[in-house]
């Protein structure tokens, strides 16, 4: 498994450049401590803007190609954008950027991104919904690029309730048949303060979408979920679960018939972390090519004190004392991990991305 660590400033919101950052990751094995320190290569900027950019989403091809996508914002609008990142790109603003389009307003986070293997690029993000007296009101949108970021589709509505509420803090991952699977945080079927995780497919190649399905009703409203998919097919889906007496612990739940329907919620780690509102916090979830599950979050647990754990193993006994290992990466307030698994059966294939606020 590997690890690696992105600064919080070379995510943040910036106005004027979007940089990305070259990294040395080192293996680790479950059970082991993280390695104390990670080399960064000098950050390269890669586009140059006057407006201000949300943090980058980025994704590689089947051909090795590095794509990234990110929002732009000036005054009330933003648009998206996306570019490819030539290999060895040394120039400042020299990746050619394109729209794929506009509505978005909030910059705290990226488009959702995902990537098939006919290299077909799909891109997701919240269009503002400006009905009278609501409230963070937005419609979750989908667009595709069939040719590899060149022309881009018009955009498909995710939501199919009509109603002018959160619909935000998606991911969206292709299955290995070419399905097309979103989760994301919406303000309907939700418990009290929470917010509901719901889920959608693509059985079309993102031309349309299957009815929603509500996954759960106490989601933590603004701790972005991930999807996962197993190497024998079954889909997962992690997300911070909003339990009794605001305790905010993660869990994930499977699906077997590719998304029609999920098990109930299977606590990853009782933490037992009581916060009154949201962390921003999402978990990060992978799996190794021989099928073992890895998941990665954020907890300050029963002491406040932030730290980031790796739990990993075999998928079958997530929630199972003794079932799977856990490892603690370090301390200090590592705000959003990332894990991205390998499709070989190599031993140790795995990527875990965390970037770190105040280092």
């Amino acid at each position: 498994m590997f690890f690696t660590s992105f600064h919080r400033q070379a995510m943040r919101q910036v106005t004027g450049s979007l940089c990305l950052l070259g990294l040395v990751v080192a293996p680790v094995r479950a059970g082991d401590e993280a390695p104390s320190a990670l080399v960064l290569t000098p950050p390269t900027k890669i586009v140059e803007t006057t407006t201000t950019v949300s943090p980058p989403a980025l994704r590689y091809d089947a051909a090795g190609v590095l794509h990234a996508t990110w929002v732009e914002k000036k005054g009330q609008t933003g648009e998206v954008k996306t570019a490819v990142i030539a290999s060895g790109e040394s120039t400042a603003g020299s990746a050619q950027s394109r729209s794929v389009g506009g509505g978005p307003e909030a910059i705290h986070q990226s488009p959702g991104f995902a990537i098939g293997s006919d290299r077909a690029l799909y891109i997701t993000w919240s269009v503002a919904n400006r009905a009278p007296g609501a409230l963070f009101a937005s419609d979750l949108t989908l667009t595709k690029s069939p040719d590899g970021g060149t022309t881009f589709q018009s955009p498909v509505k995710v939501n199919d309730d009509g109603l002018a509420i959160s619909h935000t803090f998606e991911d969206v991952l292709v299955g290995r048949n070419g399905d097309l699977y979103l989760s994301w945080l919406d303000g309907r079927n939700k418990d009290r303060s929470g917010a509901g995780l719901l889920f959608a497919c693509s059985r079309d190649g993102g031309a349309t979408m299957d009815k929603n399905l509500v996954v759960d009703g106490m989601a933590c409203p603004c701790c972005r979920p991930m999807l996962a998919q197993a190497p024998d097919g079954s889909l997962w889906v992690a997300w911070r679960k909003t339990f009794e007496g605001n305790v905010r612990d993660i869990v994930v739940a499977r699906s077997t018939d590719q998304g029609r329907t999920f098990s109930p919620p299977i606590l990853v780690s009782q933490d037992g972390w009581v916060f009154d509102a949201c962390p921003h916090r999402g978990p990060s979830i992978a799996f190794d090519g021989k099928g073992r599950l890895y998941v990665g979050w954020y907890t300050e647990g029963k002491d406040e004190q932030p730290r980031l754990f790796v739990r990993g193993g075999e998928a079958g006994k997530v929630g199972r004392h003794g079932g799977v290992g856990q490892f603690r990466l370090g301390a200090g307030d590592h705000a959003h991990p990332r894990a991205a698994g390998g499709g070989d059966r190599r031993e140790h294939d795995d990527v875990v991305e965390h970037d770190r606020v105040g280092a």
